[in-house]
């Protein structure tokens, strides 16, 4: 099941299953959070105001993201531990799942998947080198193990020559 976010106030709280919620707050950069392993996320291009987000059954209770602020580009979760999928329904259904994060090591790992209109692509690159680590440009999915801090979450229409 999934849900549409909208930040109409400093904190959302959206009931998504019983005993499972999915809270939106708005909260301070994620350059604040202490902890060098906690993964945050920027958006580069797109945002989250009309994306889905699915929290993923990986433990019954309480689930958060934590956005920077109204523009919806910046967020990062209450526990890294916490899974979650976002899908982009206003830019063809592009989407993005966060899961498998190690304590130890601060890796996680991202999979990518095109949408139902080849139009637009997803990429996600990390904070070391300029390149696009991973890319619907020519595949329908694609899955990295990240360990950077930053992960930065590009949406655009396709270019083509």
């Amino acid at each position: 099941m999934s849900v549409t976010i909208s930040l109409l106030a400093e904190t959302a709280v959206i009931n998504v299953k019983p005993r499972l919620l999915l809270i939106l707050r708005t909260t301070r950069h994620a350059a604040e959070t202490s902890d060098s392993k906690h993964t945050c996320f920027t958006h580069w291009a797109g945002d989250l105001t009309t994306a889905e987000v699915c929290p993923q059954l990986t433990s019954l209770g309480r689930k958060e993201l934590k956005i920077k602020d109204a523009a919806m580009k910046d967020f990062t979760m209450d526990k890294p531990t916490d899974s979650f999928k976002i899908r982009y329904p206003n830019h063809g259904g592009v989407s993005l799942k966060y899961w498998n994060f190690d304590p130890n090591t601060g890796c996680k790992d991202i999979l990518i998947k095109g949408g139902d209109n080849d139009i637009w692509r997803i990429w996600v690159s990390d904070e070391d080198g300029n390149d696009r680590d991973i890319d619907t440009l020519n595949t329908q999915f694609d899955y990295k193990t990240f360990c950077s801090k930053w992960i930065h979450i590009h949406i655009k229409k396709r270019v083509w020559d």
